[in-house]
């Protein structure tokens, strides 16, 4: 009867222990996994891997397999908390342009692009491995996604397949890319224009708080770009850092930058604007053409026949715009209009100088605007060759003048005689007024009523001559401060 109480007490010792071992399993459990849960999280508080390594054969093999456990995931950003901002440093530089199509409003460019980052969780000891960097698959490394906004084609890279790591953890990456890229061009003033087209960088993938993008200074950039001999002339290189906003909850961080190019225009200079001057040129000396002569016209049809045939040739060189004409292309029909007034100057010349005898007689205020005042300010003397009157004298009275006196005069018959002269000298004054009067009525009569349009038609053609000049210059010299203006 004794021996039942002290086997319940066994049984409830036992029991205890159990349960207390059970607890024990419990908390372990619990505290395992608590402690794996802590593995990855202490994982991201690293701030540095040091590679205790050698710089033997062995060692550069331990240090790139060390790299490898460094770089754990290359699909994720290298920041140490998953809020943490990348820092990307991008620079540029142009190789070249291998085009600018003014039609399609597009310019080529082959362009070299190079990407900084730091890997926060990567380092090793320069000093012991004597070396700073080390070349490195891209391919195992995660990388910043950047495009460029005005690209208008498919994208042509020539890939590098390796990046350049420091010992810092620096990555330095360089990228080769032929870039066609949309370009909002202003031809008014071609061939002396100069063309500002933009390339921006950003990332459609990483947002402003996750990837952020700095630039390398302008004049850094502009002094790696190649100054080539492609028709365009590097005149400056800006860089403007900003956010892109695509919709009301979502910001990317981009560069923006300005390429300032000049056109070199001695080409269409030569071949463009030099033979349209000796064309003007030409047109403006066969006003030293007699305008009687119906040669002047031909020469000046001929002369617009071959204008239109250069401007036919010269209008592939020559850009499109939709927005507004070049002013060459002004510069152009103005010449062409200037060589149809000519011509047209030519036939009315030609015309008034030949059919001027089917015209009237030259009407009085006429001859006193154009012959008097017009050819005086013109510096010319039109006068008409006086008609010949041709006076034969009197045989008779030729013979009465040879004969000598037949007997001396008195000093009565003389003093009569004075007398007589004085009041015969008045009626041959009124005499030889009506002479002069029958003299310019005989020679107005004589003279040939065409003669007068002809010395017309001279003063006219000076007078316009100098007006054509005058226009010309001043125009020409308008439009040369239109293009050399800034």
């Amino acid at each position: 009867m004794d021996t039942q109480p002290h086997t319940d007490m066994a049984q409830q010792r036992g029991f205890t222990l159990f349960m207390r071992w059970l607890l024990l399993l419990l908390i372990i459990s619990e505290v395992s996994d608590f402690l794996i849960f802590l593995v990855p999280f202490a994982r991201c508080q690293k701030t540095s891997y040091v590679l205790p390594v050698d710089c033997t054969f062995n060692g550069t093999q331990a240090m790139y397999a060390q790299i490898n456990n460094a770089l754990w995931s290359n699909e994720m950003r290298p920041v140490t908390y998953p809020s943490d901002v990348l820092t990307v440093k991008l620079g540029m530089s142009v190789a070249g342009i291998l085009g600018v199509d003014e039609k399609q409003q597009v310019m080529t460019a082959f362009i070299i692009t190079t990407l900084d980052w730091t890997v926060p969780f990567l380092s090793w000891n320069n000093t012991e491995c004597g070396f700073d960097n080390i070349s490195y698959p891209a391919s195992e490394l995660w990388l910043p996604s950047i495009q460029i906004a005005e690209h208008m084609d498919q994208e042509t890279n020539i890939d590098i397949p390796y990046l350049q790591l420091n010992y810092t953890g620096g990555v330095h990456f360089v990228q080769l890319k032929r870039v066609t890229a949309s370009c909002q061009m202003d031809i008014y003033k071609f061939p002396f224009d100069v063309q500002n087209c933009s390339l921006t960088f950003h990332s459609y993938l990483h947002e402003e708080n996750e990837l952020k993008l700095m630039s390398k200074p302008a004049a850094f950039i502009f002094d790696l770009s190649v100054h080539s001999d492609s028709g365009w002339r590097f005149v400056s290189v800006t860089e403007l850092i900003s956010t892109t906003t695509f919709t009301s909850k979502r910001t990317f961080s981009s560069v923006k930058y300005g390429i300032l190019l000049k056109r070199e225009a001695s080409l269409y200079v030569v071949n463009l604007l030099v033979p349209s001057c000796f064309l003007s040129l030409l047109d403006l000396f066969s006003f030293f053409l007699p305008p009687e002569n119906v040669d002047r016209s031909a020469f000046k049809m001929t002369l617009i026949l071959g204008y239109t045939v250069f401007l036919l040739i010269t209008n592939d060189l020559l850009p499109d715009s939709a927005s507004h004409a070049a002013l060459i292309n002004v510069f152009f029909s103005f010449s062409l209009a200037l060589m149809v007034a000519s011509l047209l100057e030519a036939m009315f010349i030609v015309n008034l100088s030949n059919n001027s005898k089917h015209y009237h007689r030259v009407p009085r205020w006429l001859h006193i605007l154009i012959l008097d005042f017009l050819a005086r300010l013109l510096c010319m003397s039109p006068k008409p060759p006086a008609a010949r009157v041709t006076v034969t004298l009197n045989p008779h009275a030729e013979g009465r003048l040879d004969m000598p006196g037949e007997a001396t005069i008195p000093a009565e018959t003389r003093e009569m005689e004075m007398i007589e002269g004085v009041a015969m000298v008045d009626e041959l004054k009124k005499v030889a007024r009506d002479v002069l009067t029958i003299r310019l009525r005989l020679e107005e009569h004589l003279s040939p009523k065409e003669n007068d349009w002809k010395l017309i038609a001279d003063v006219i053609d000076r007078l316009l001559f100098r007006l054509y000049l005058l226009f010309v210059i001043v125009s020409y010299i308008t439009i040369l401060v239109l293009w050399l203006k800034h």
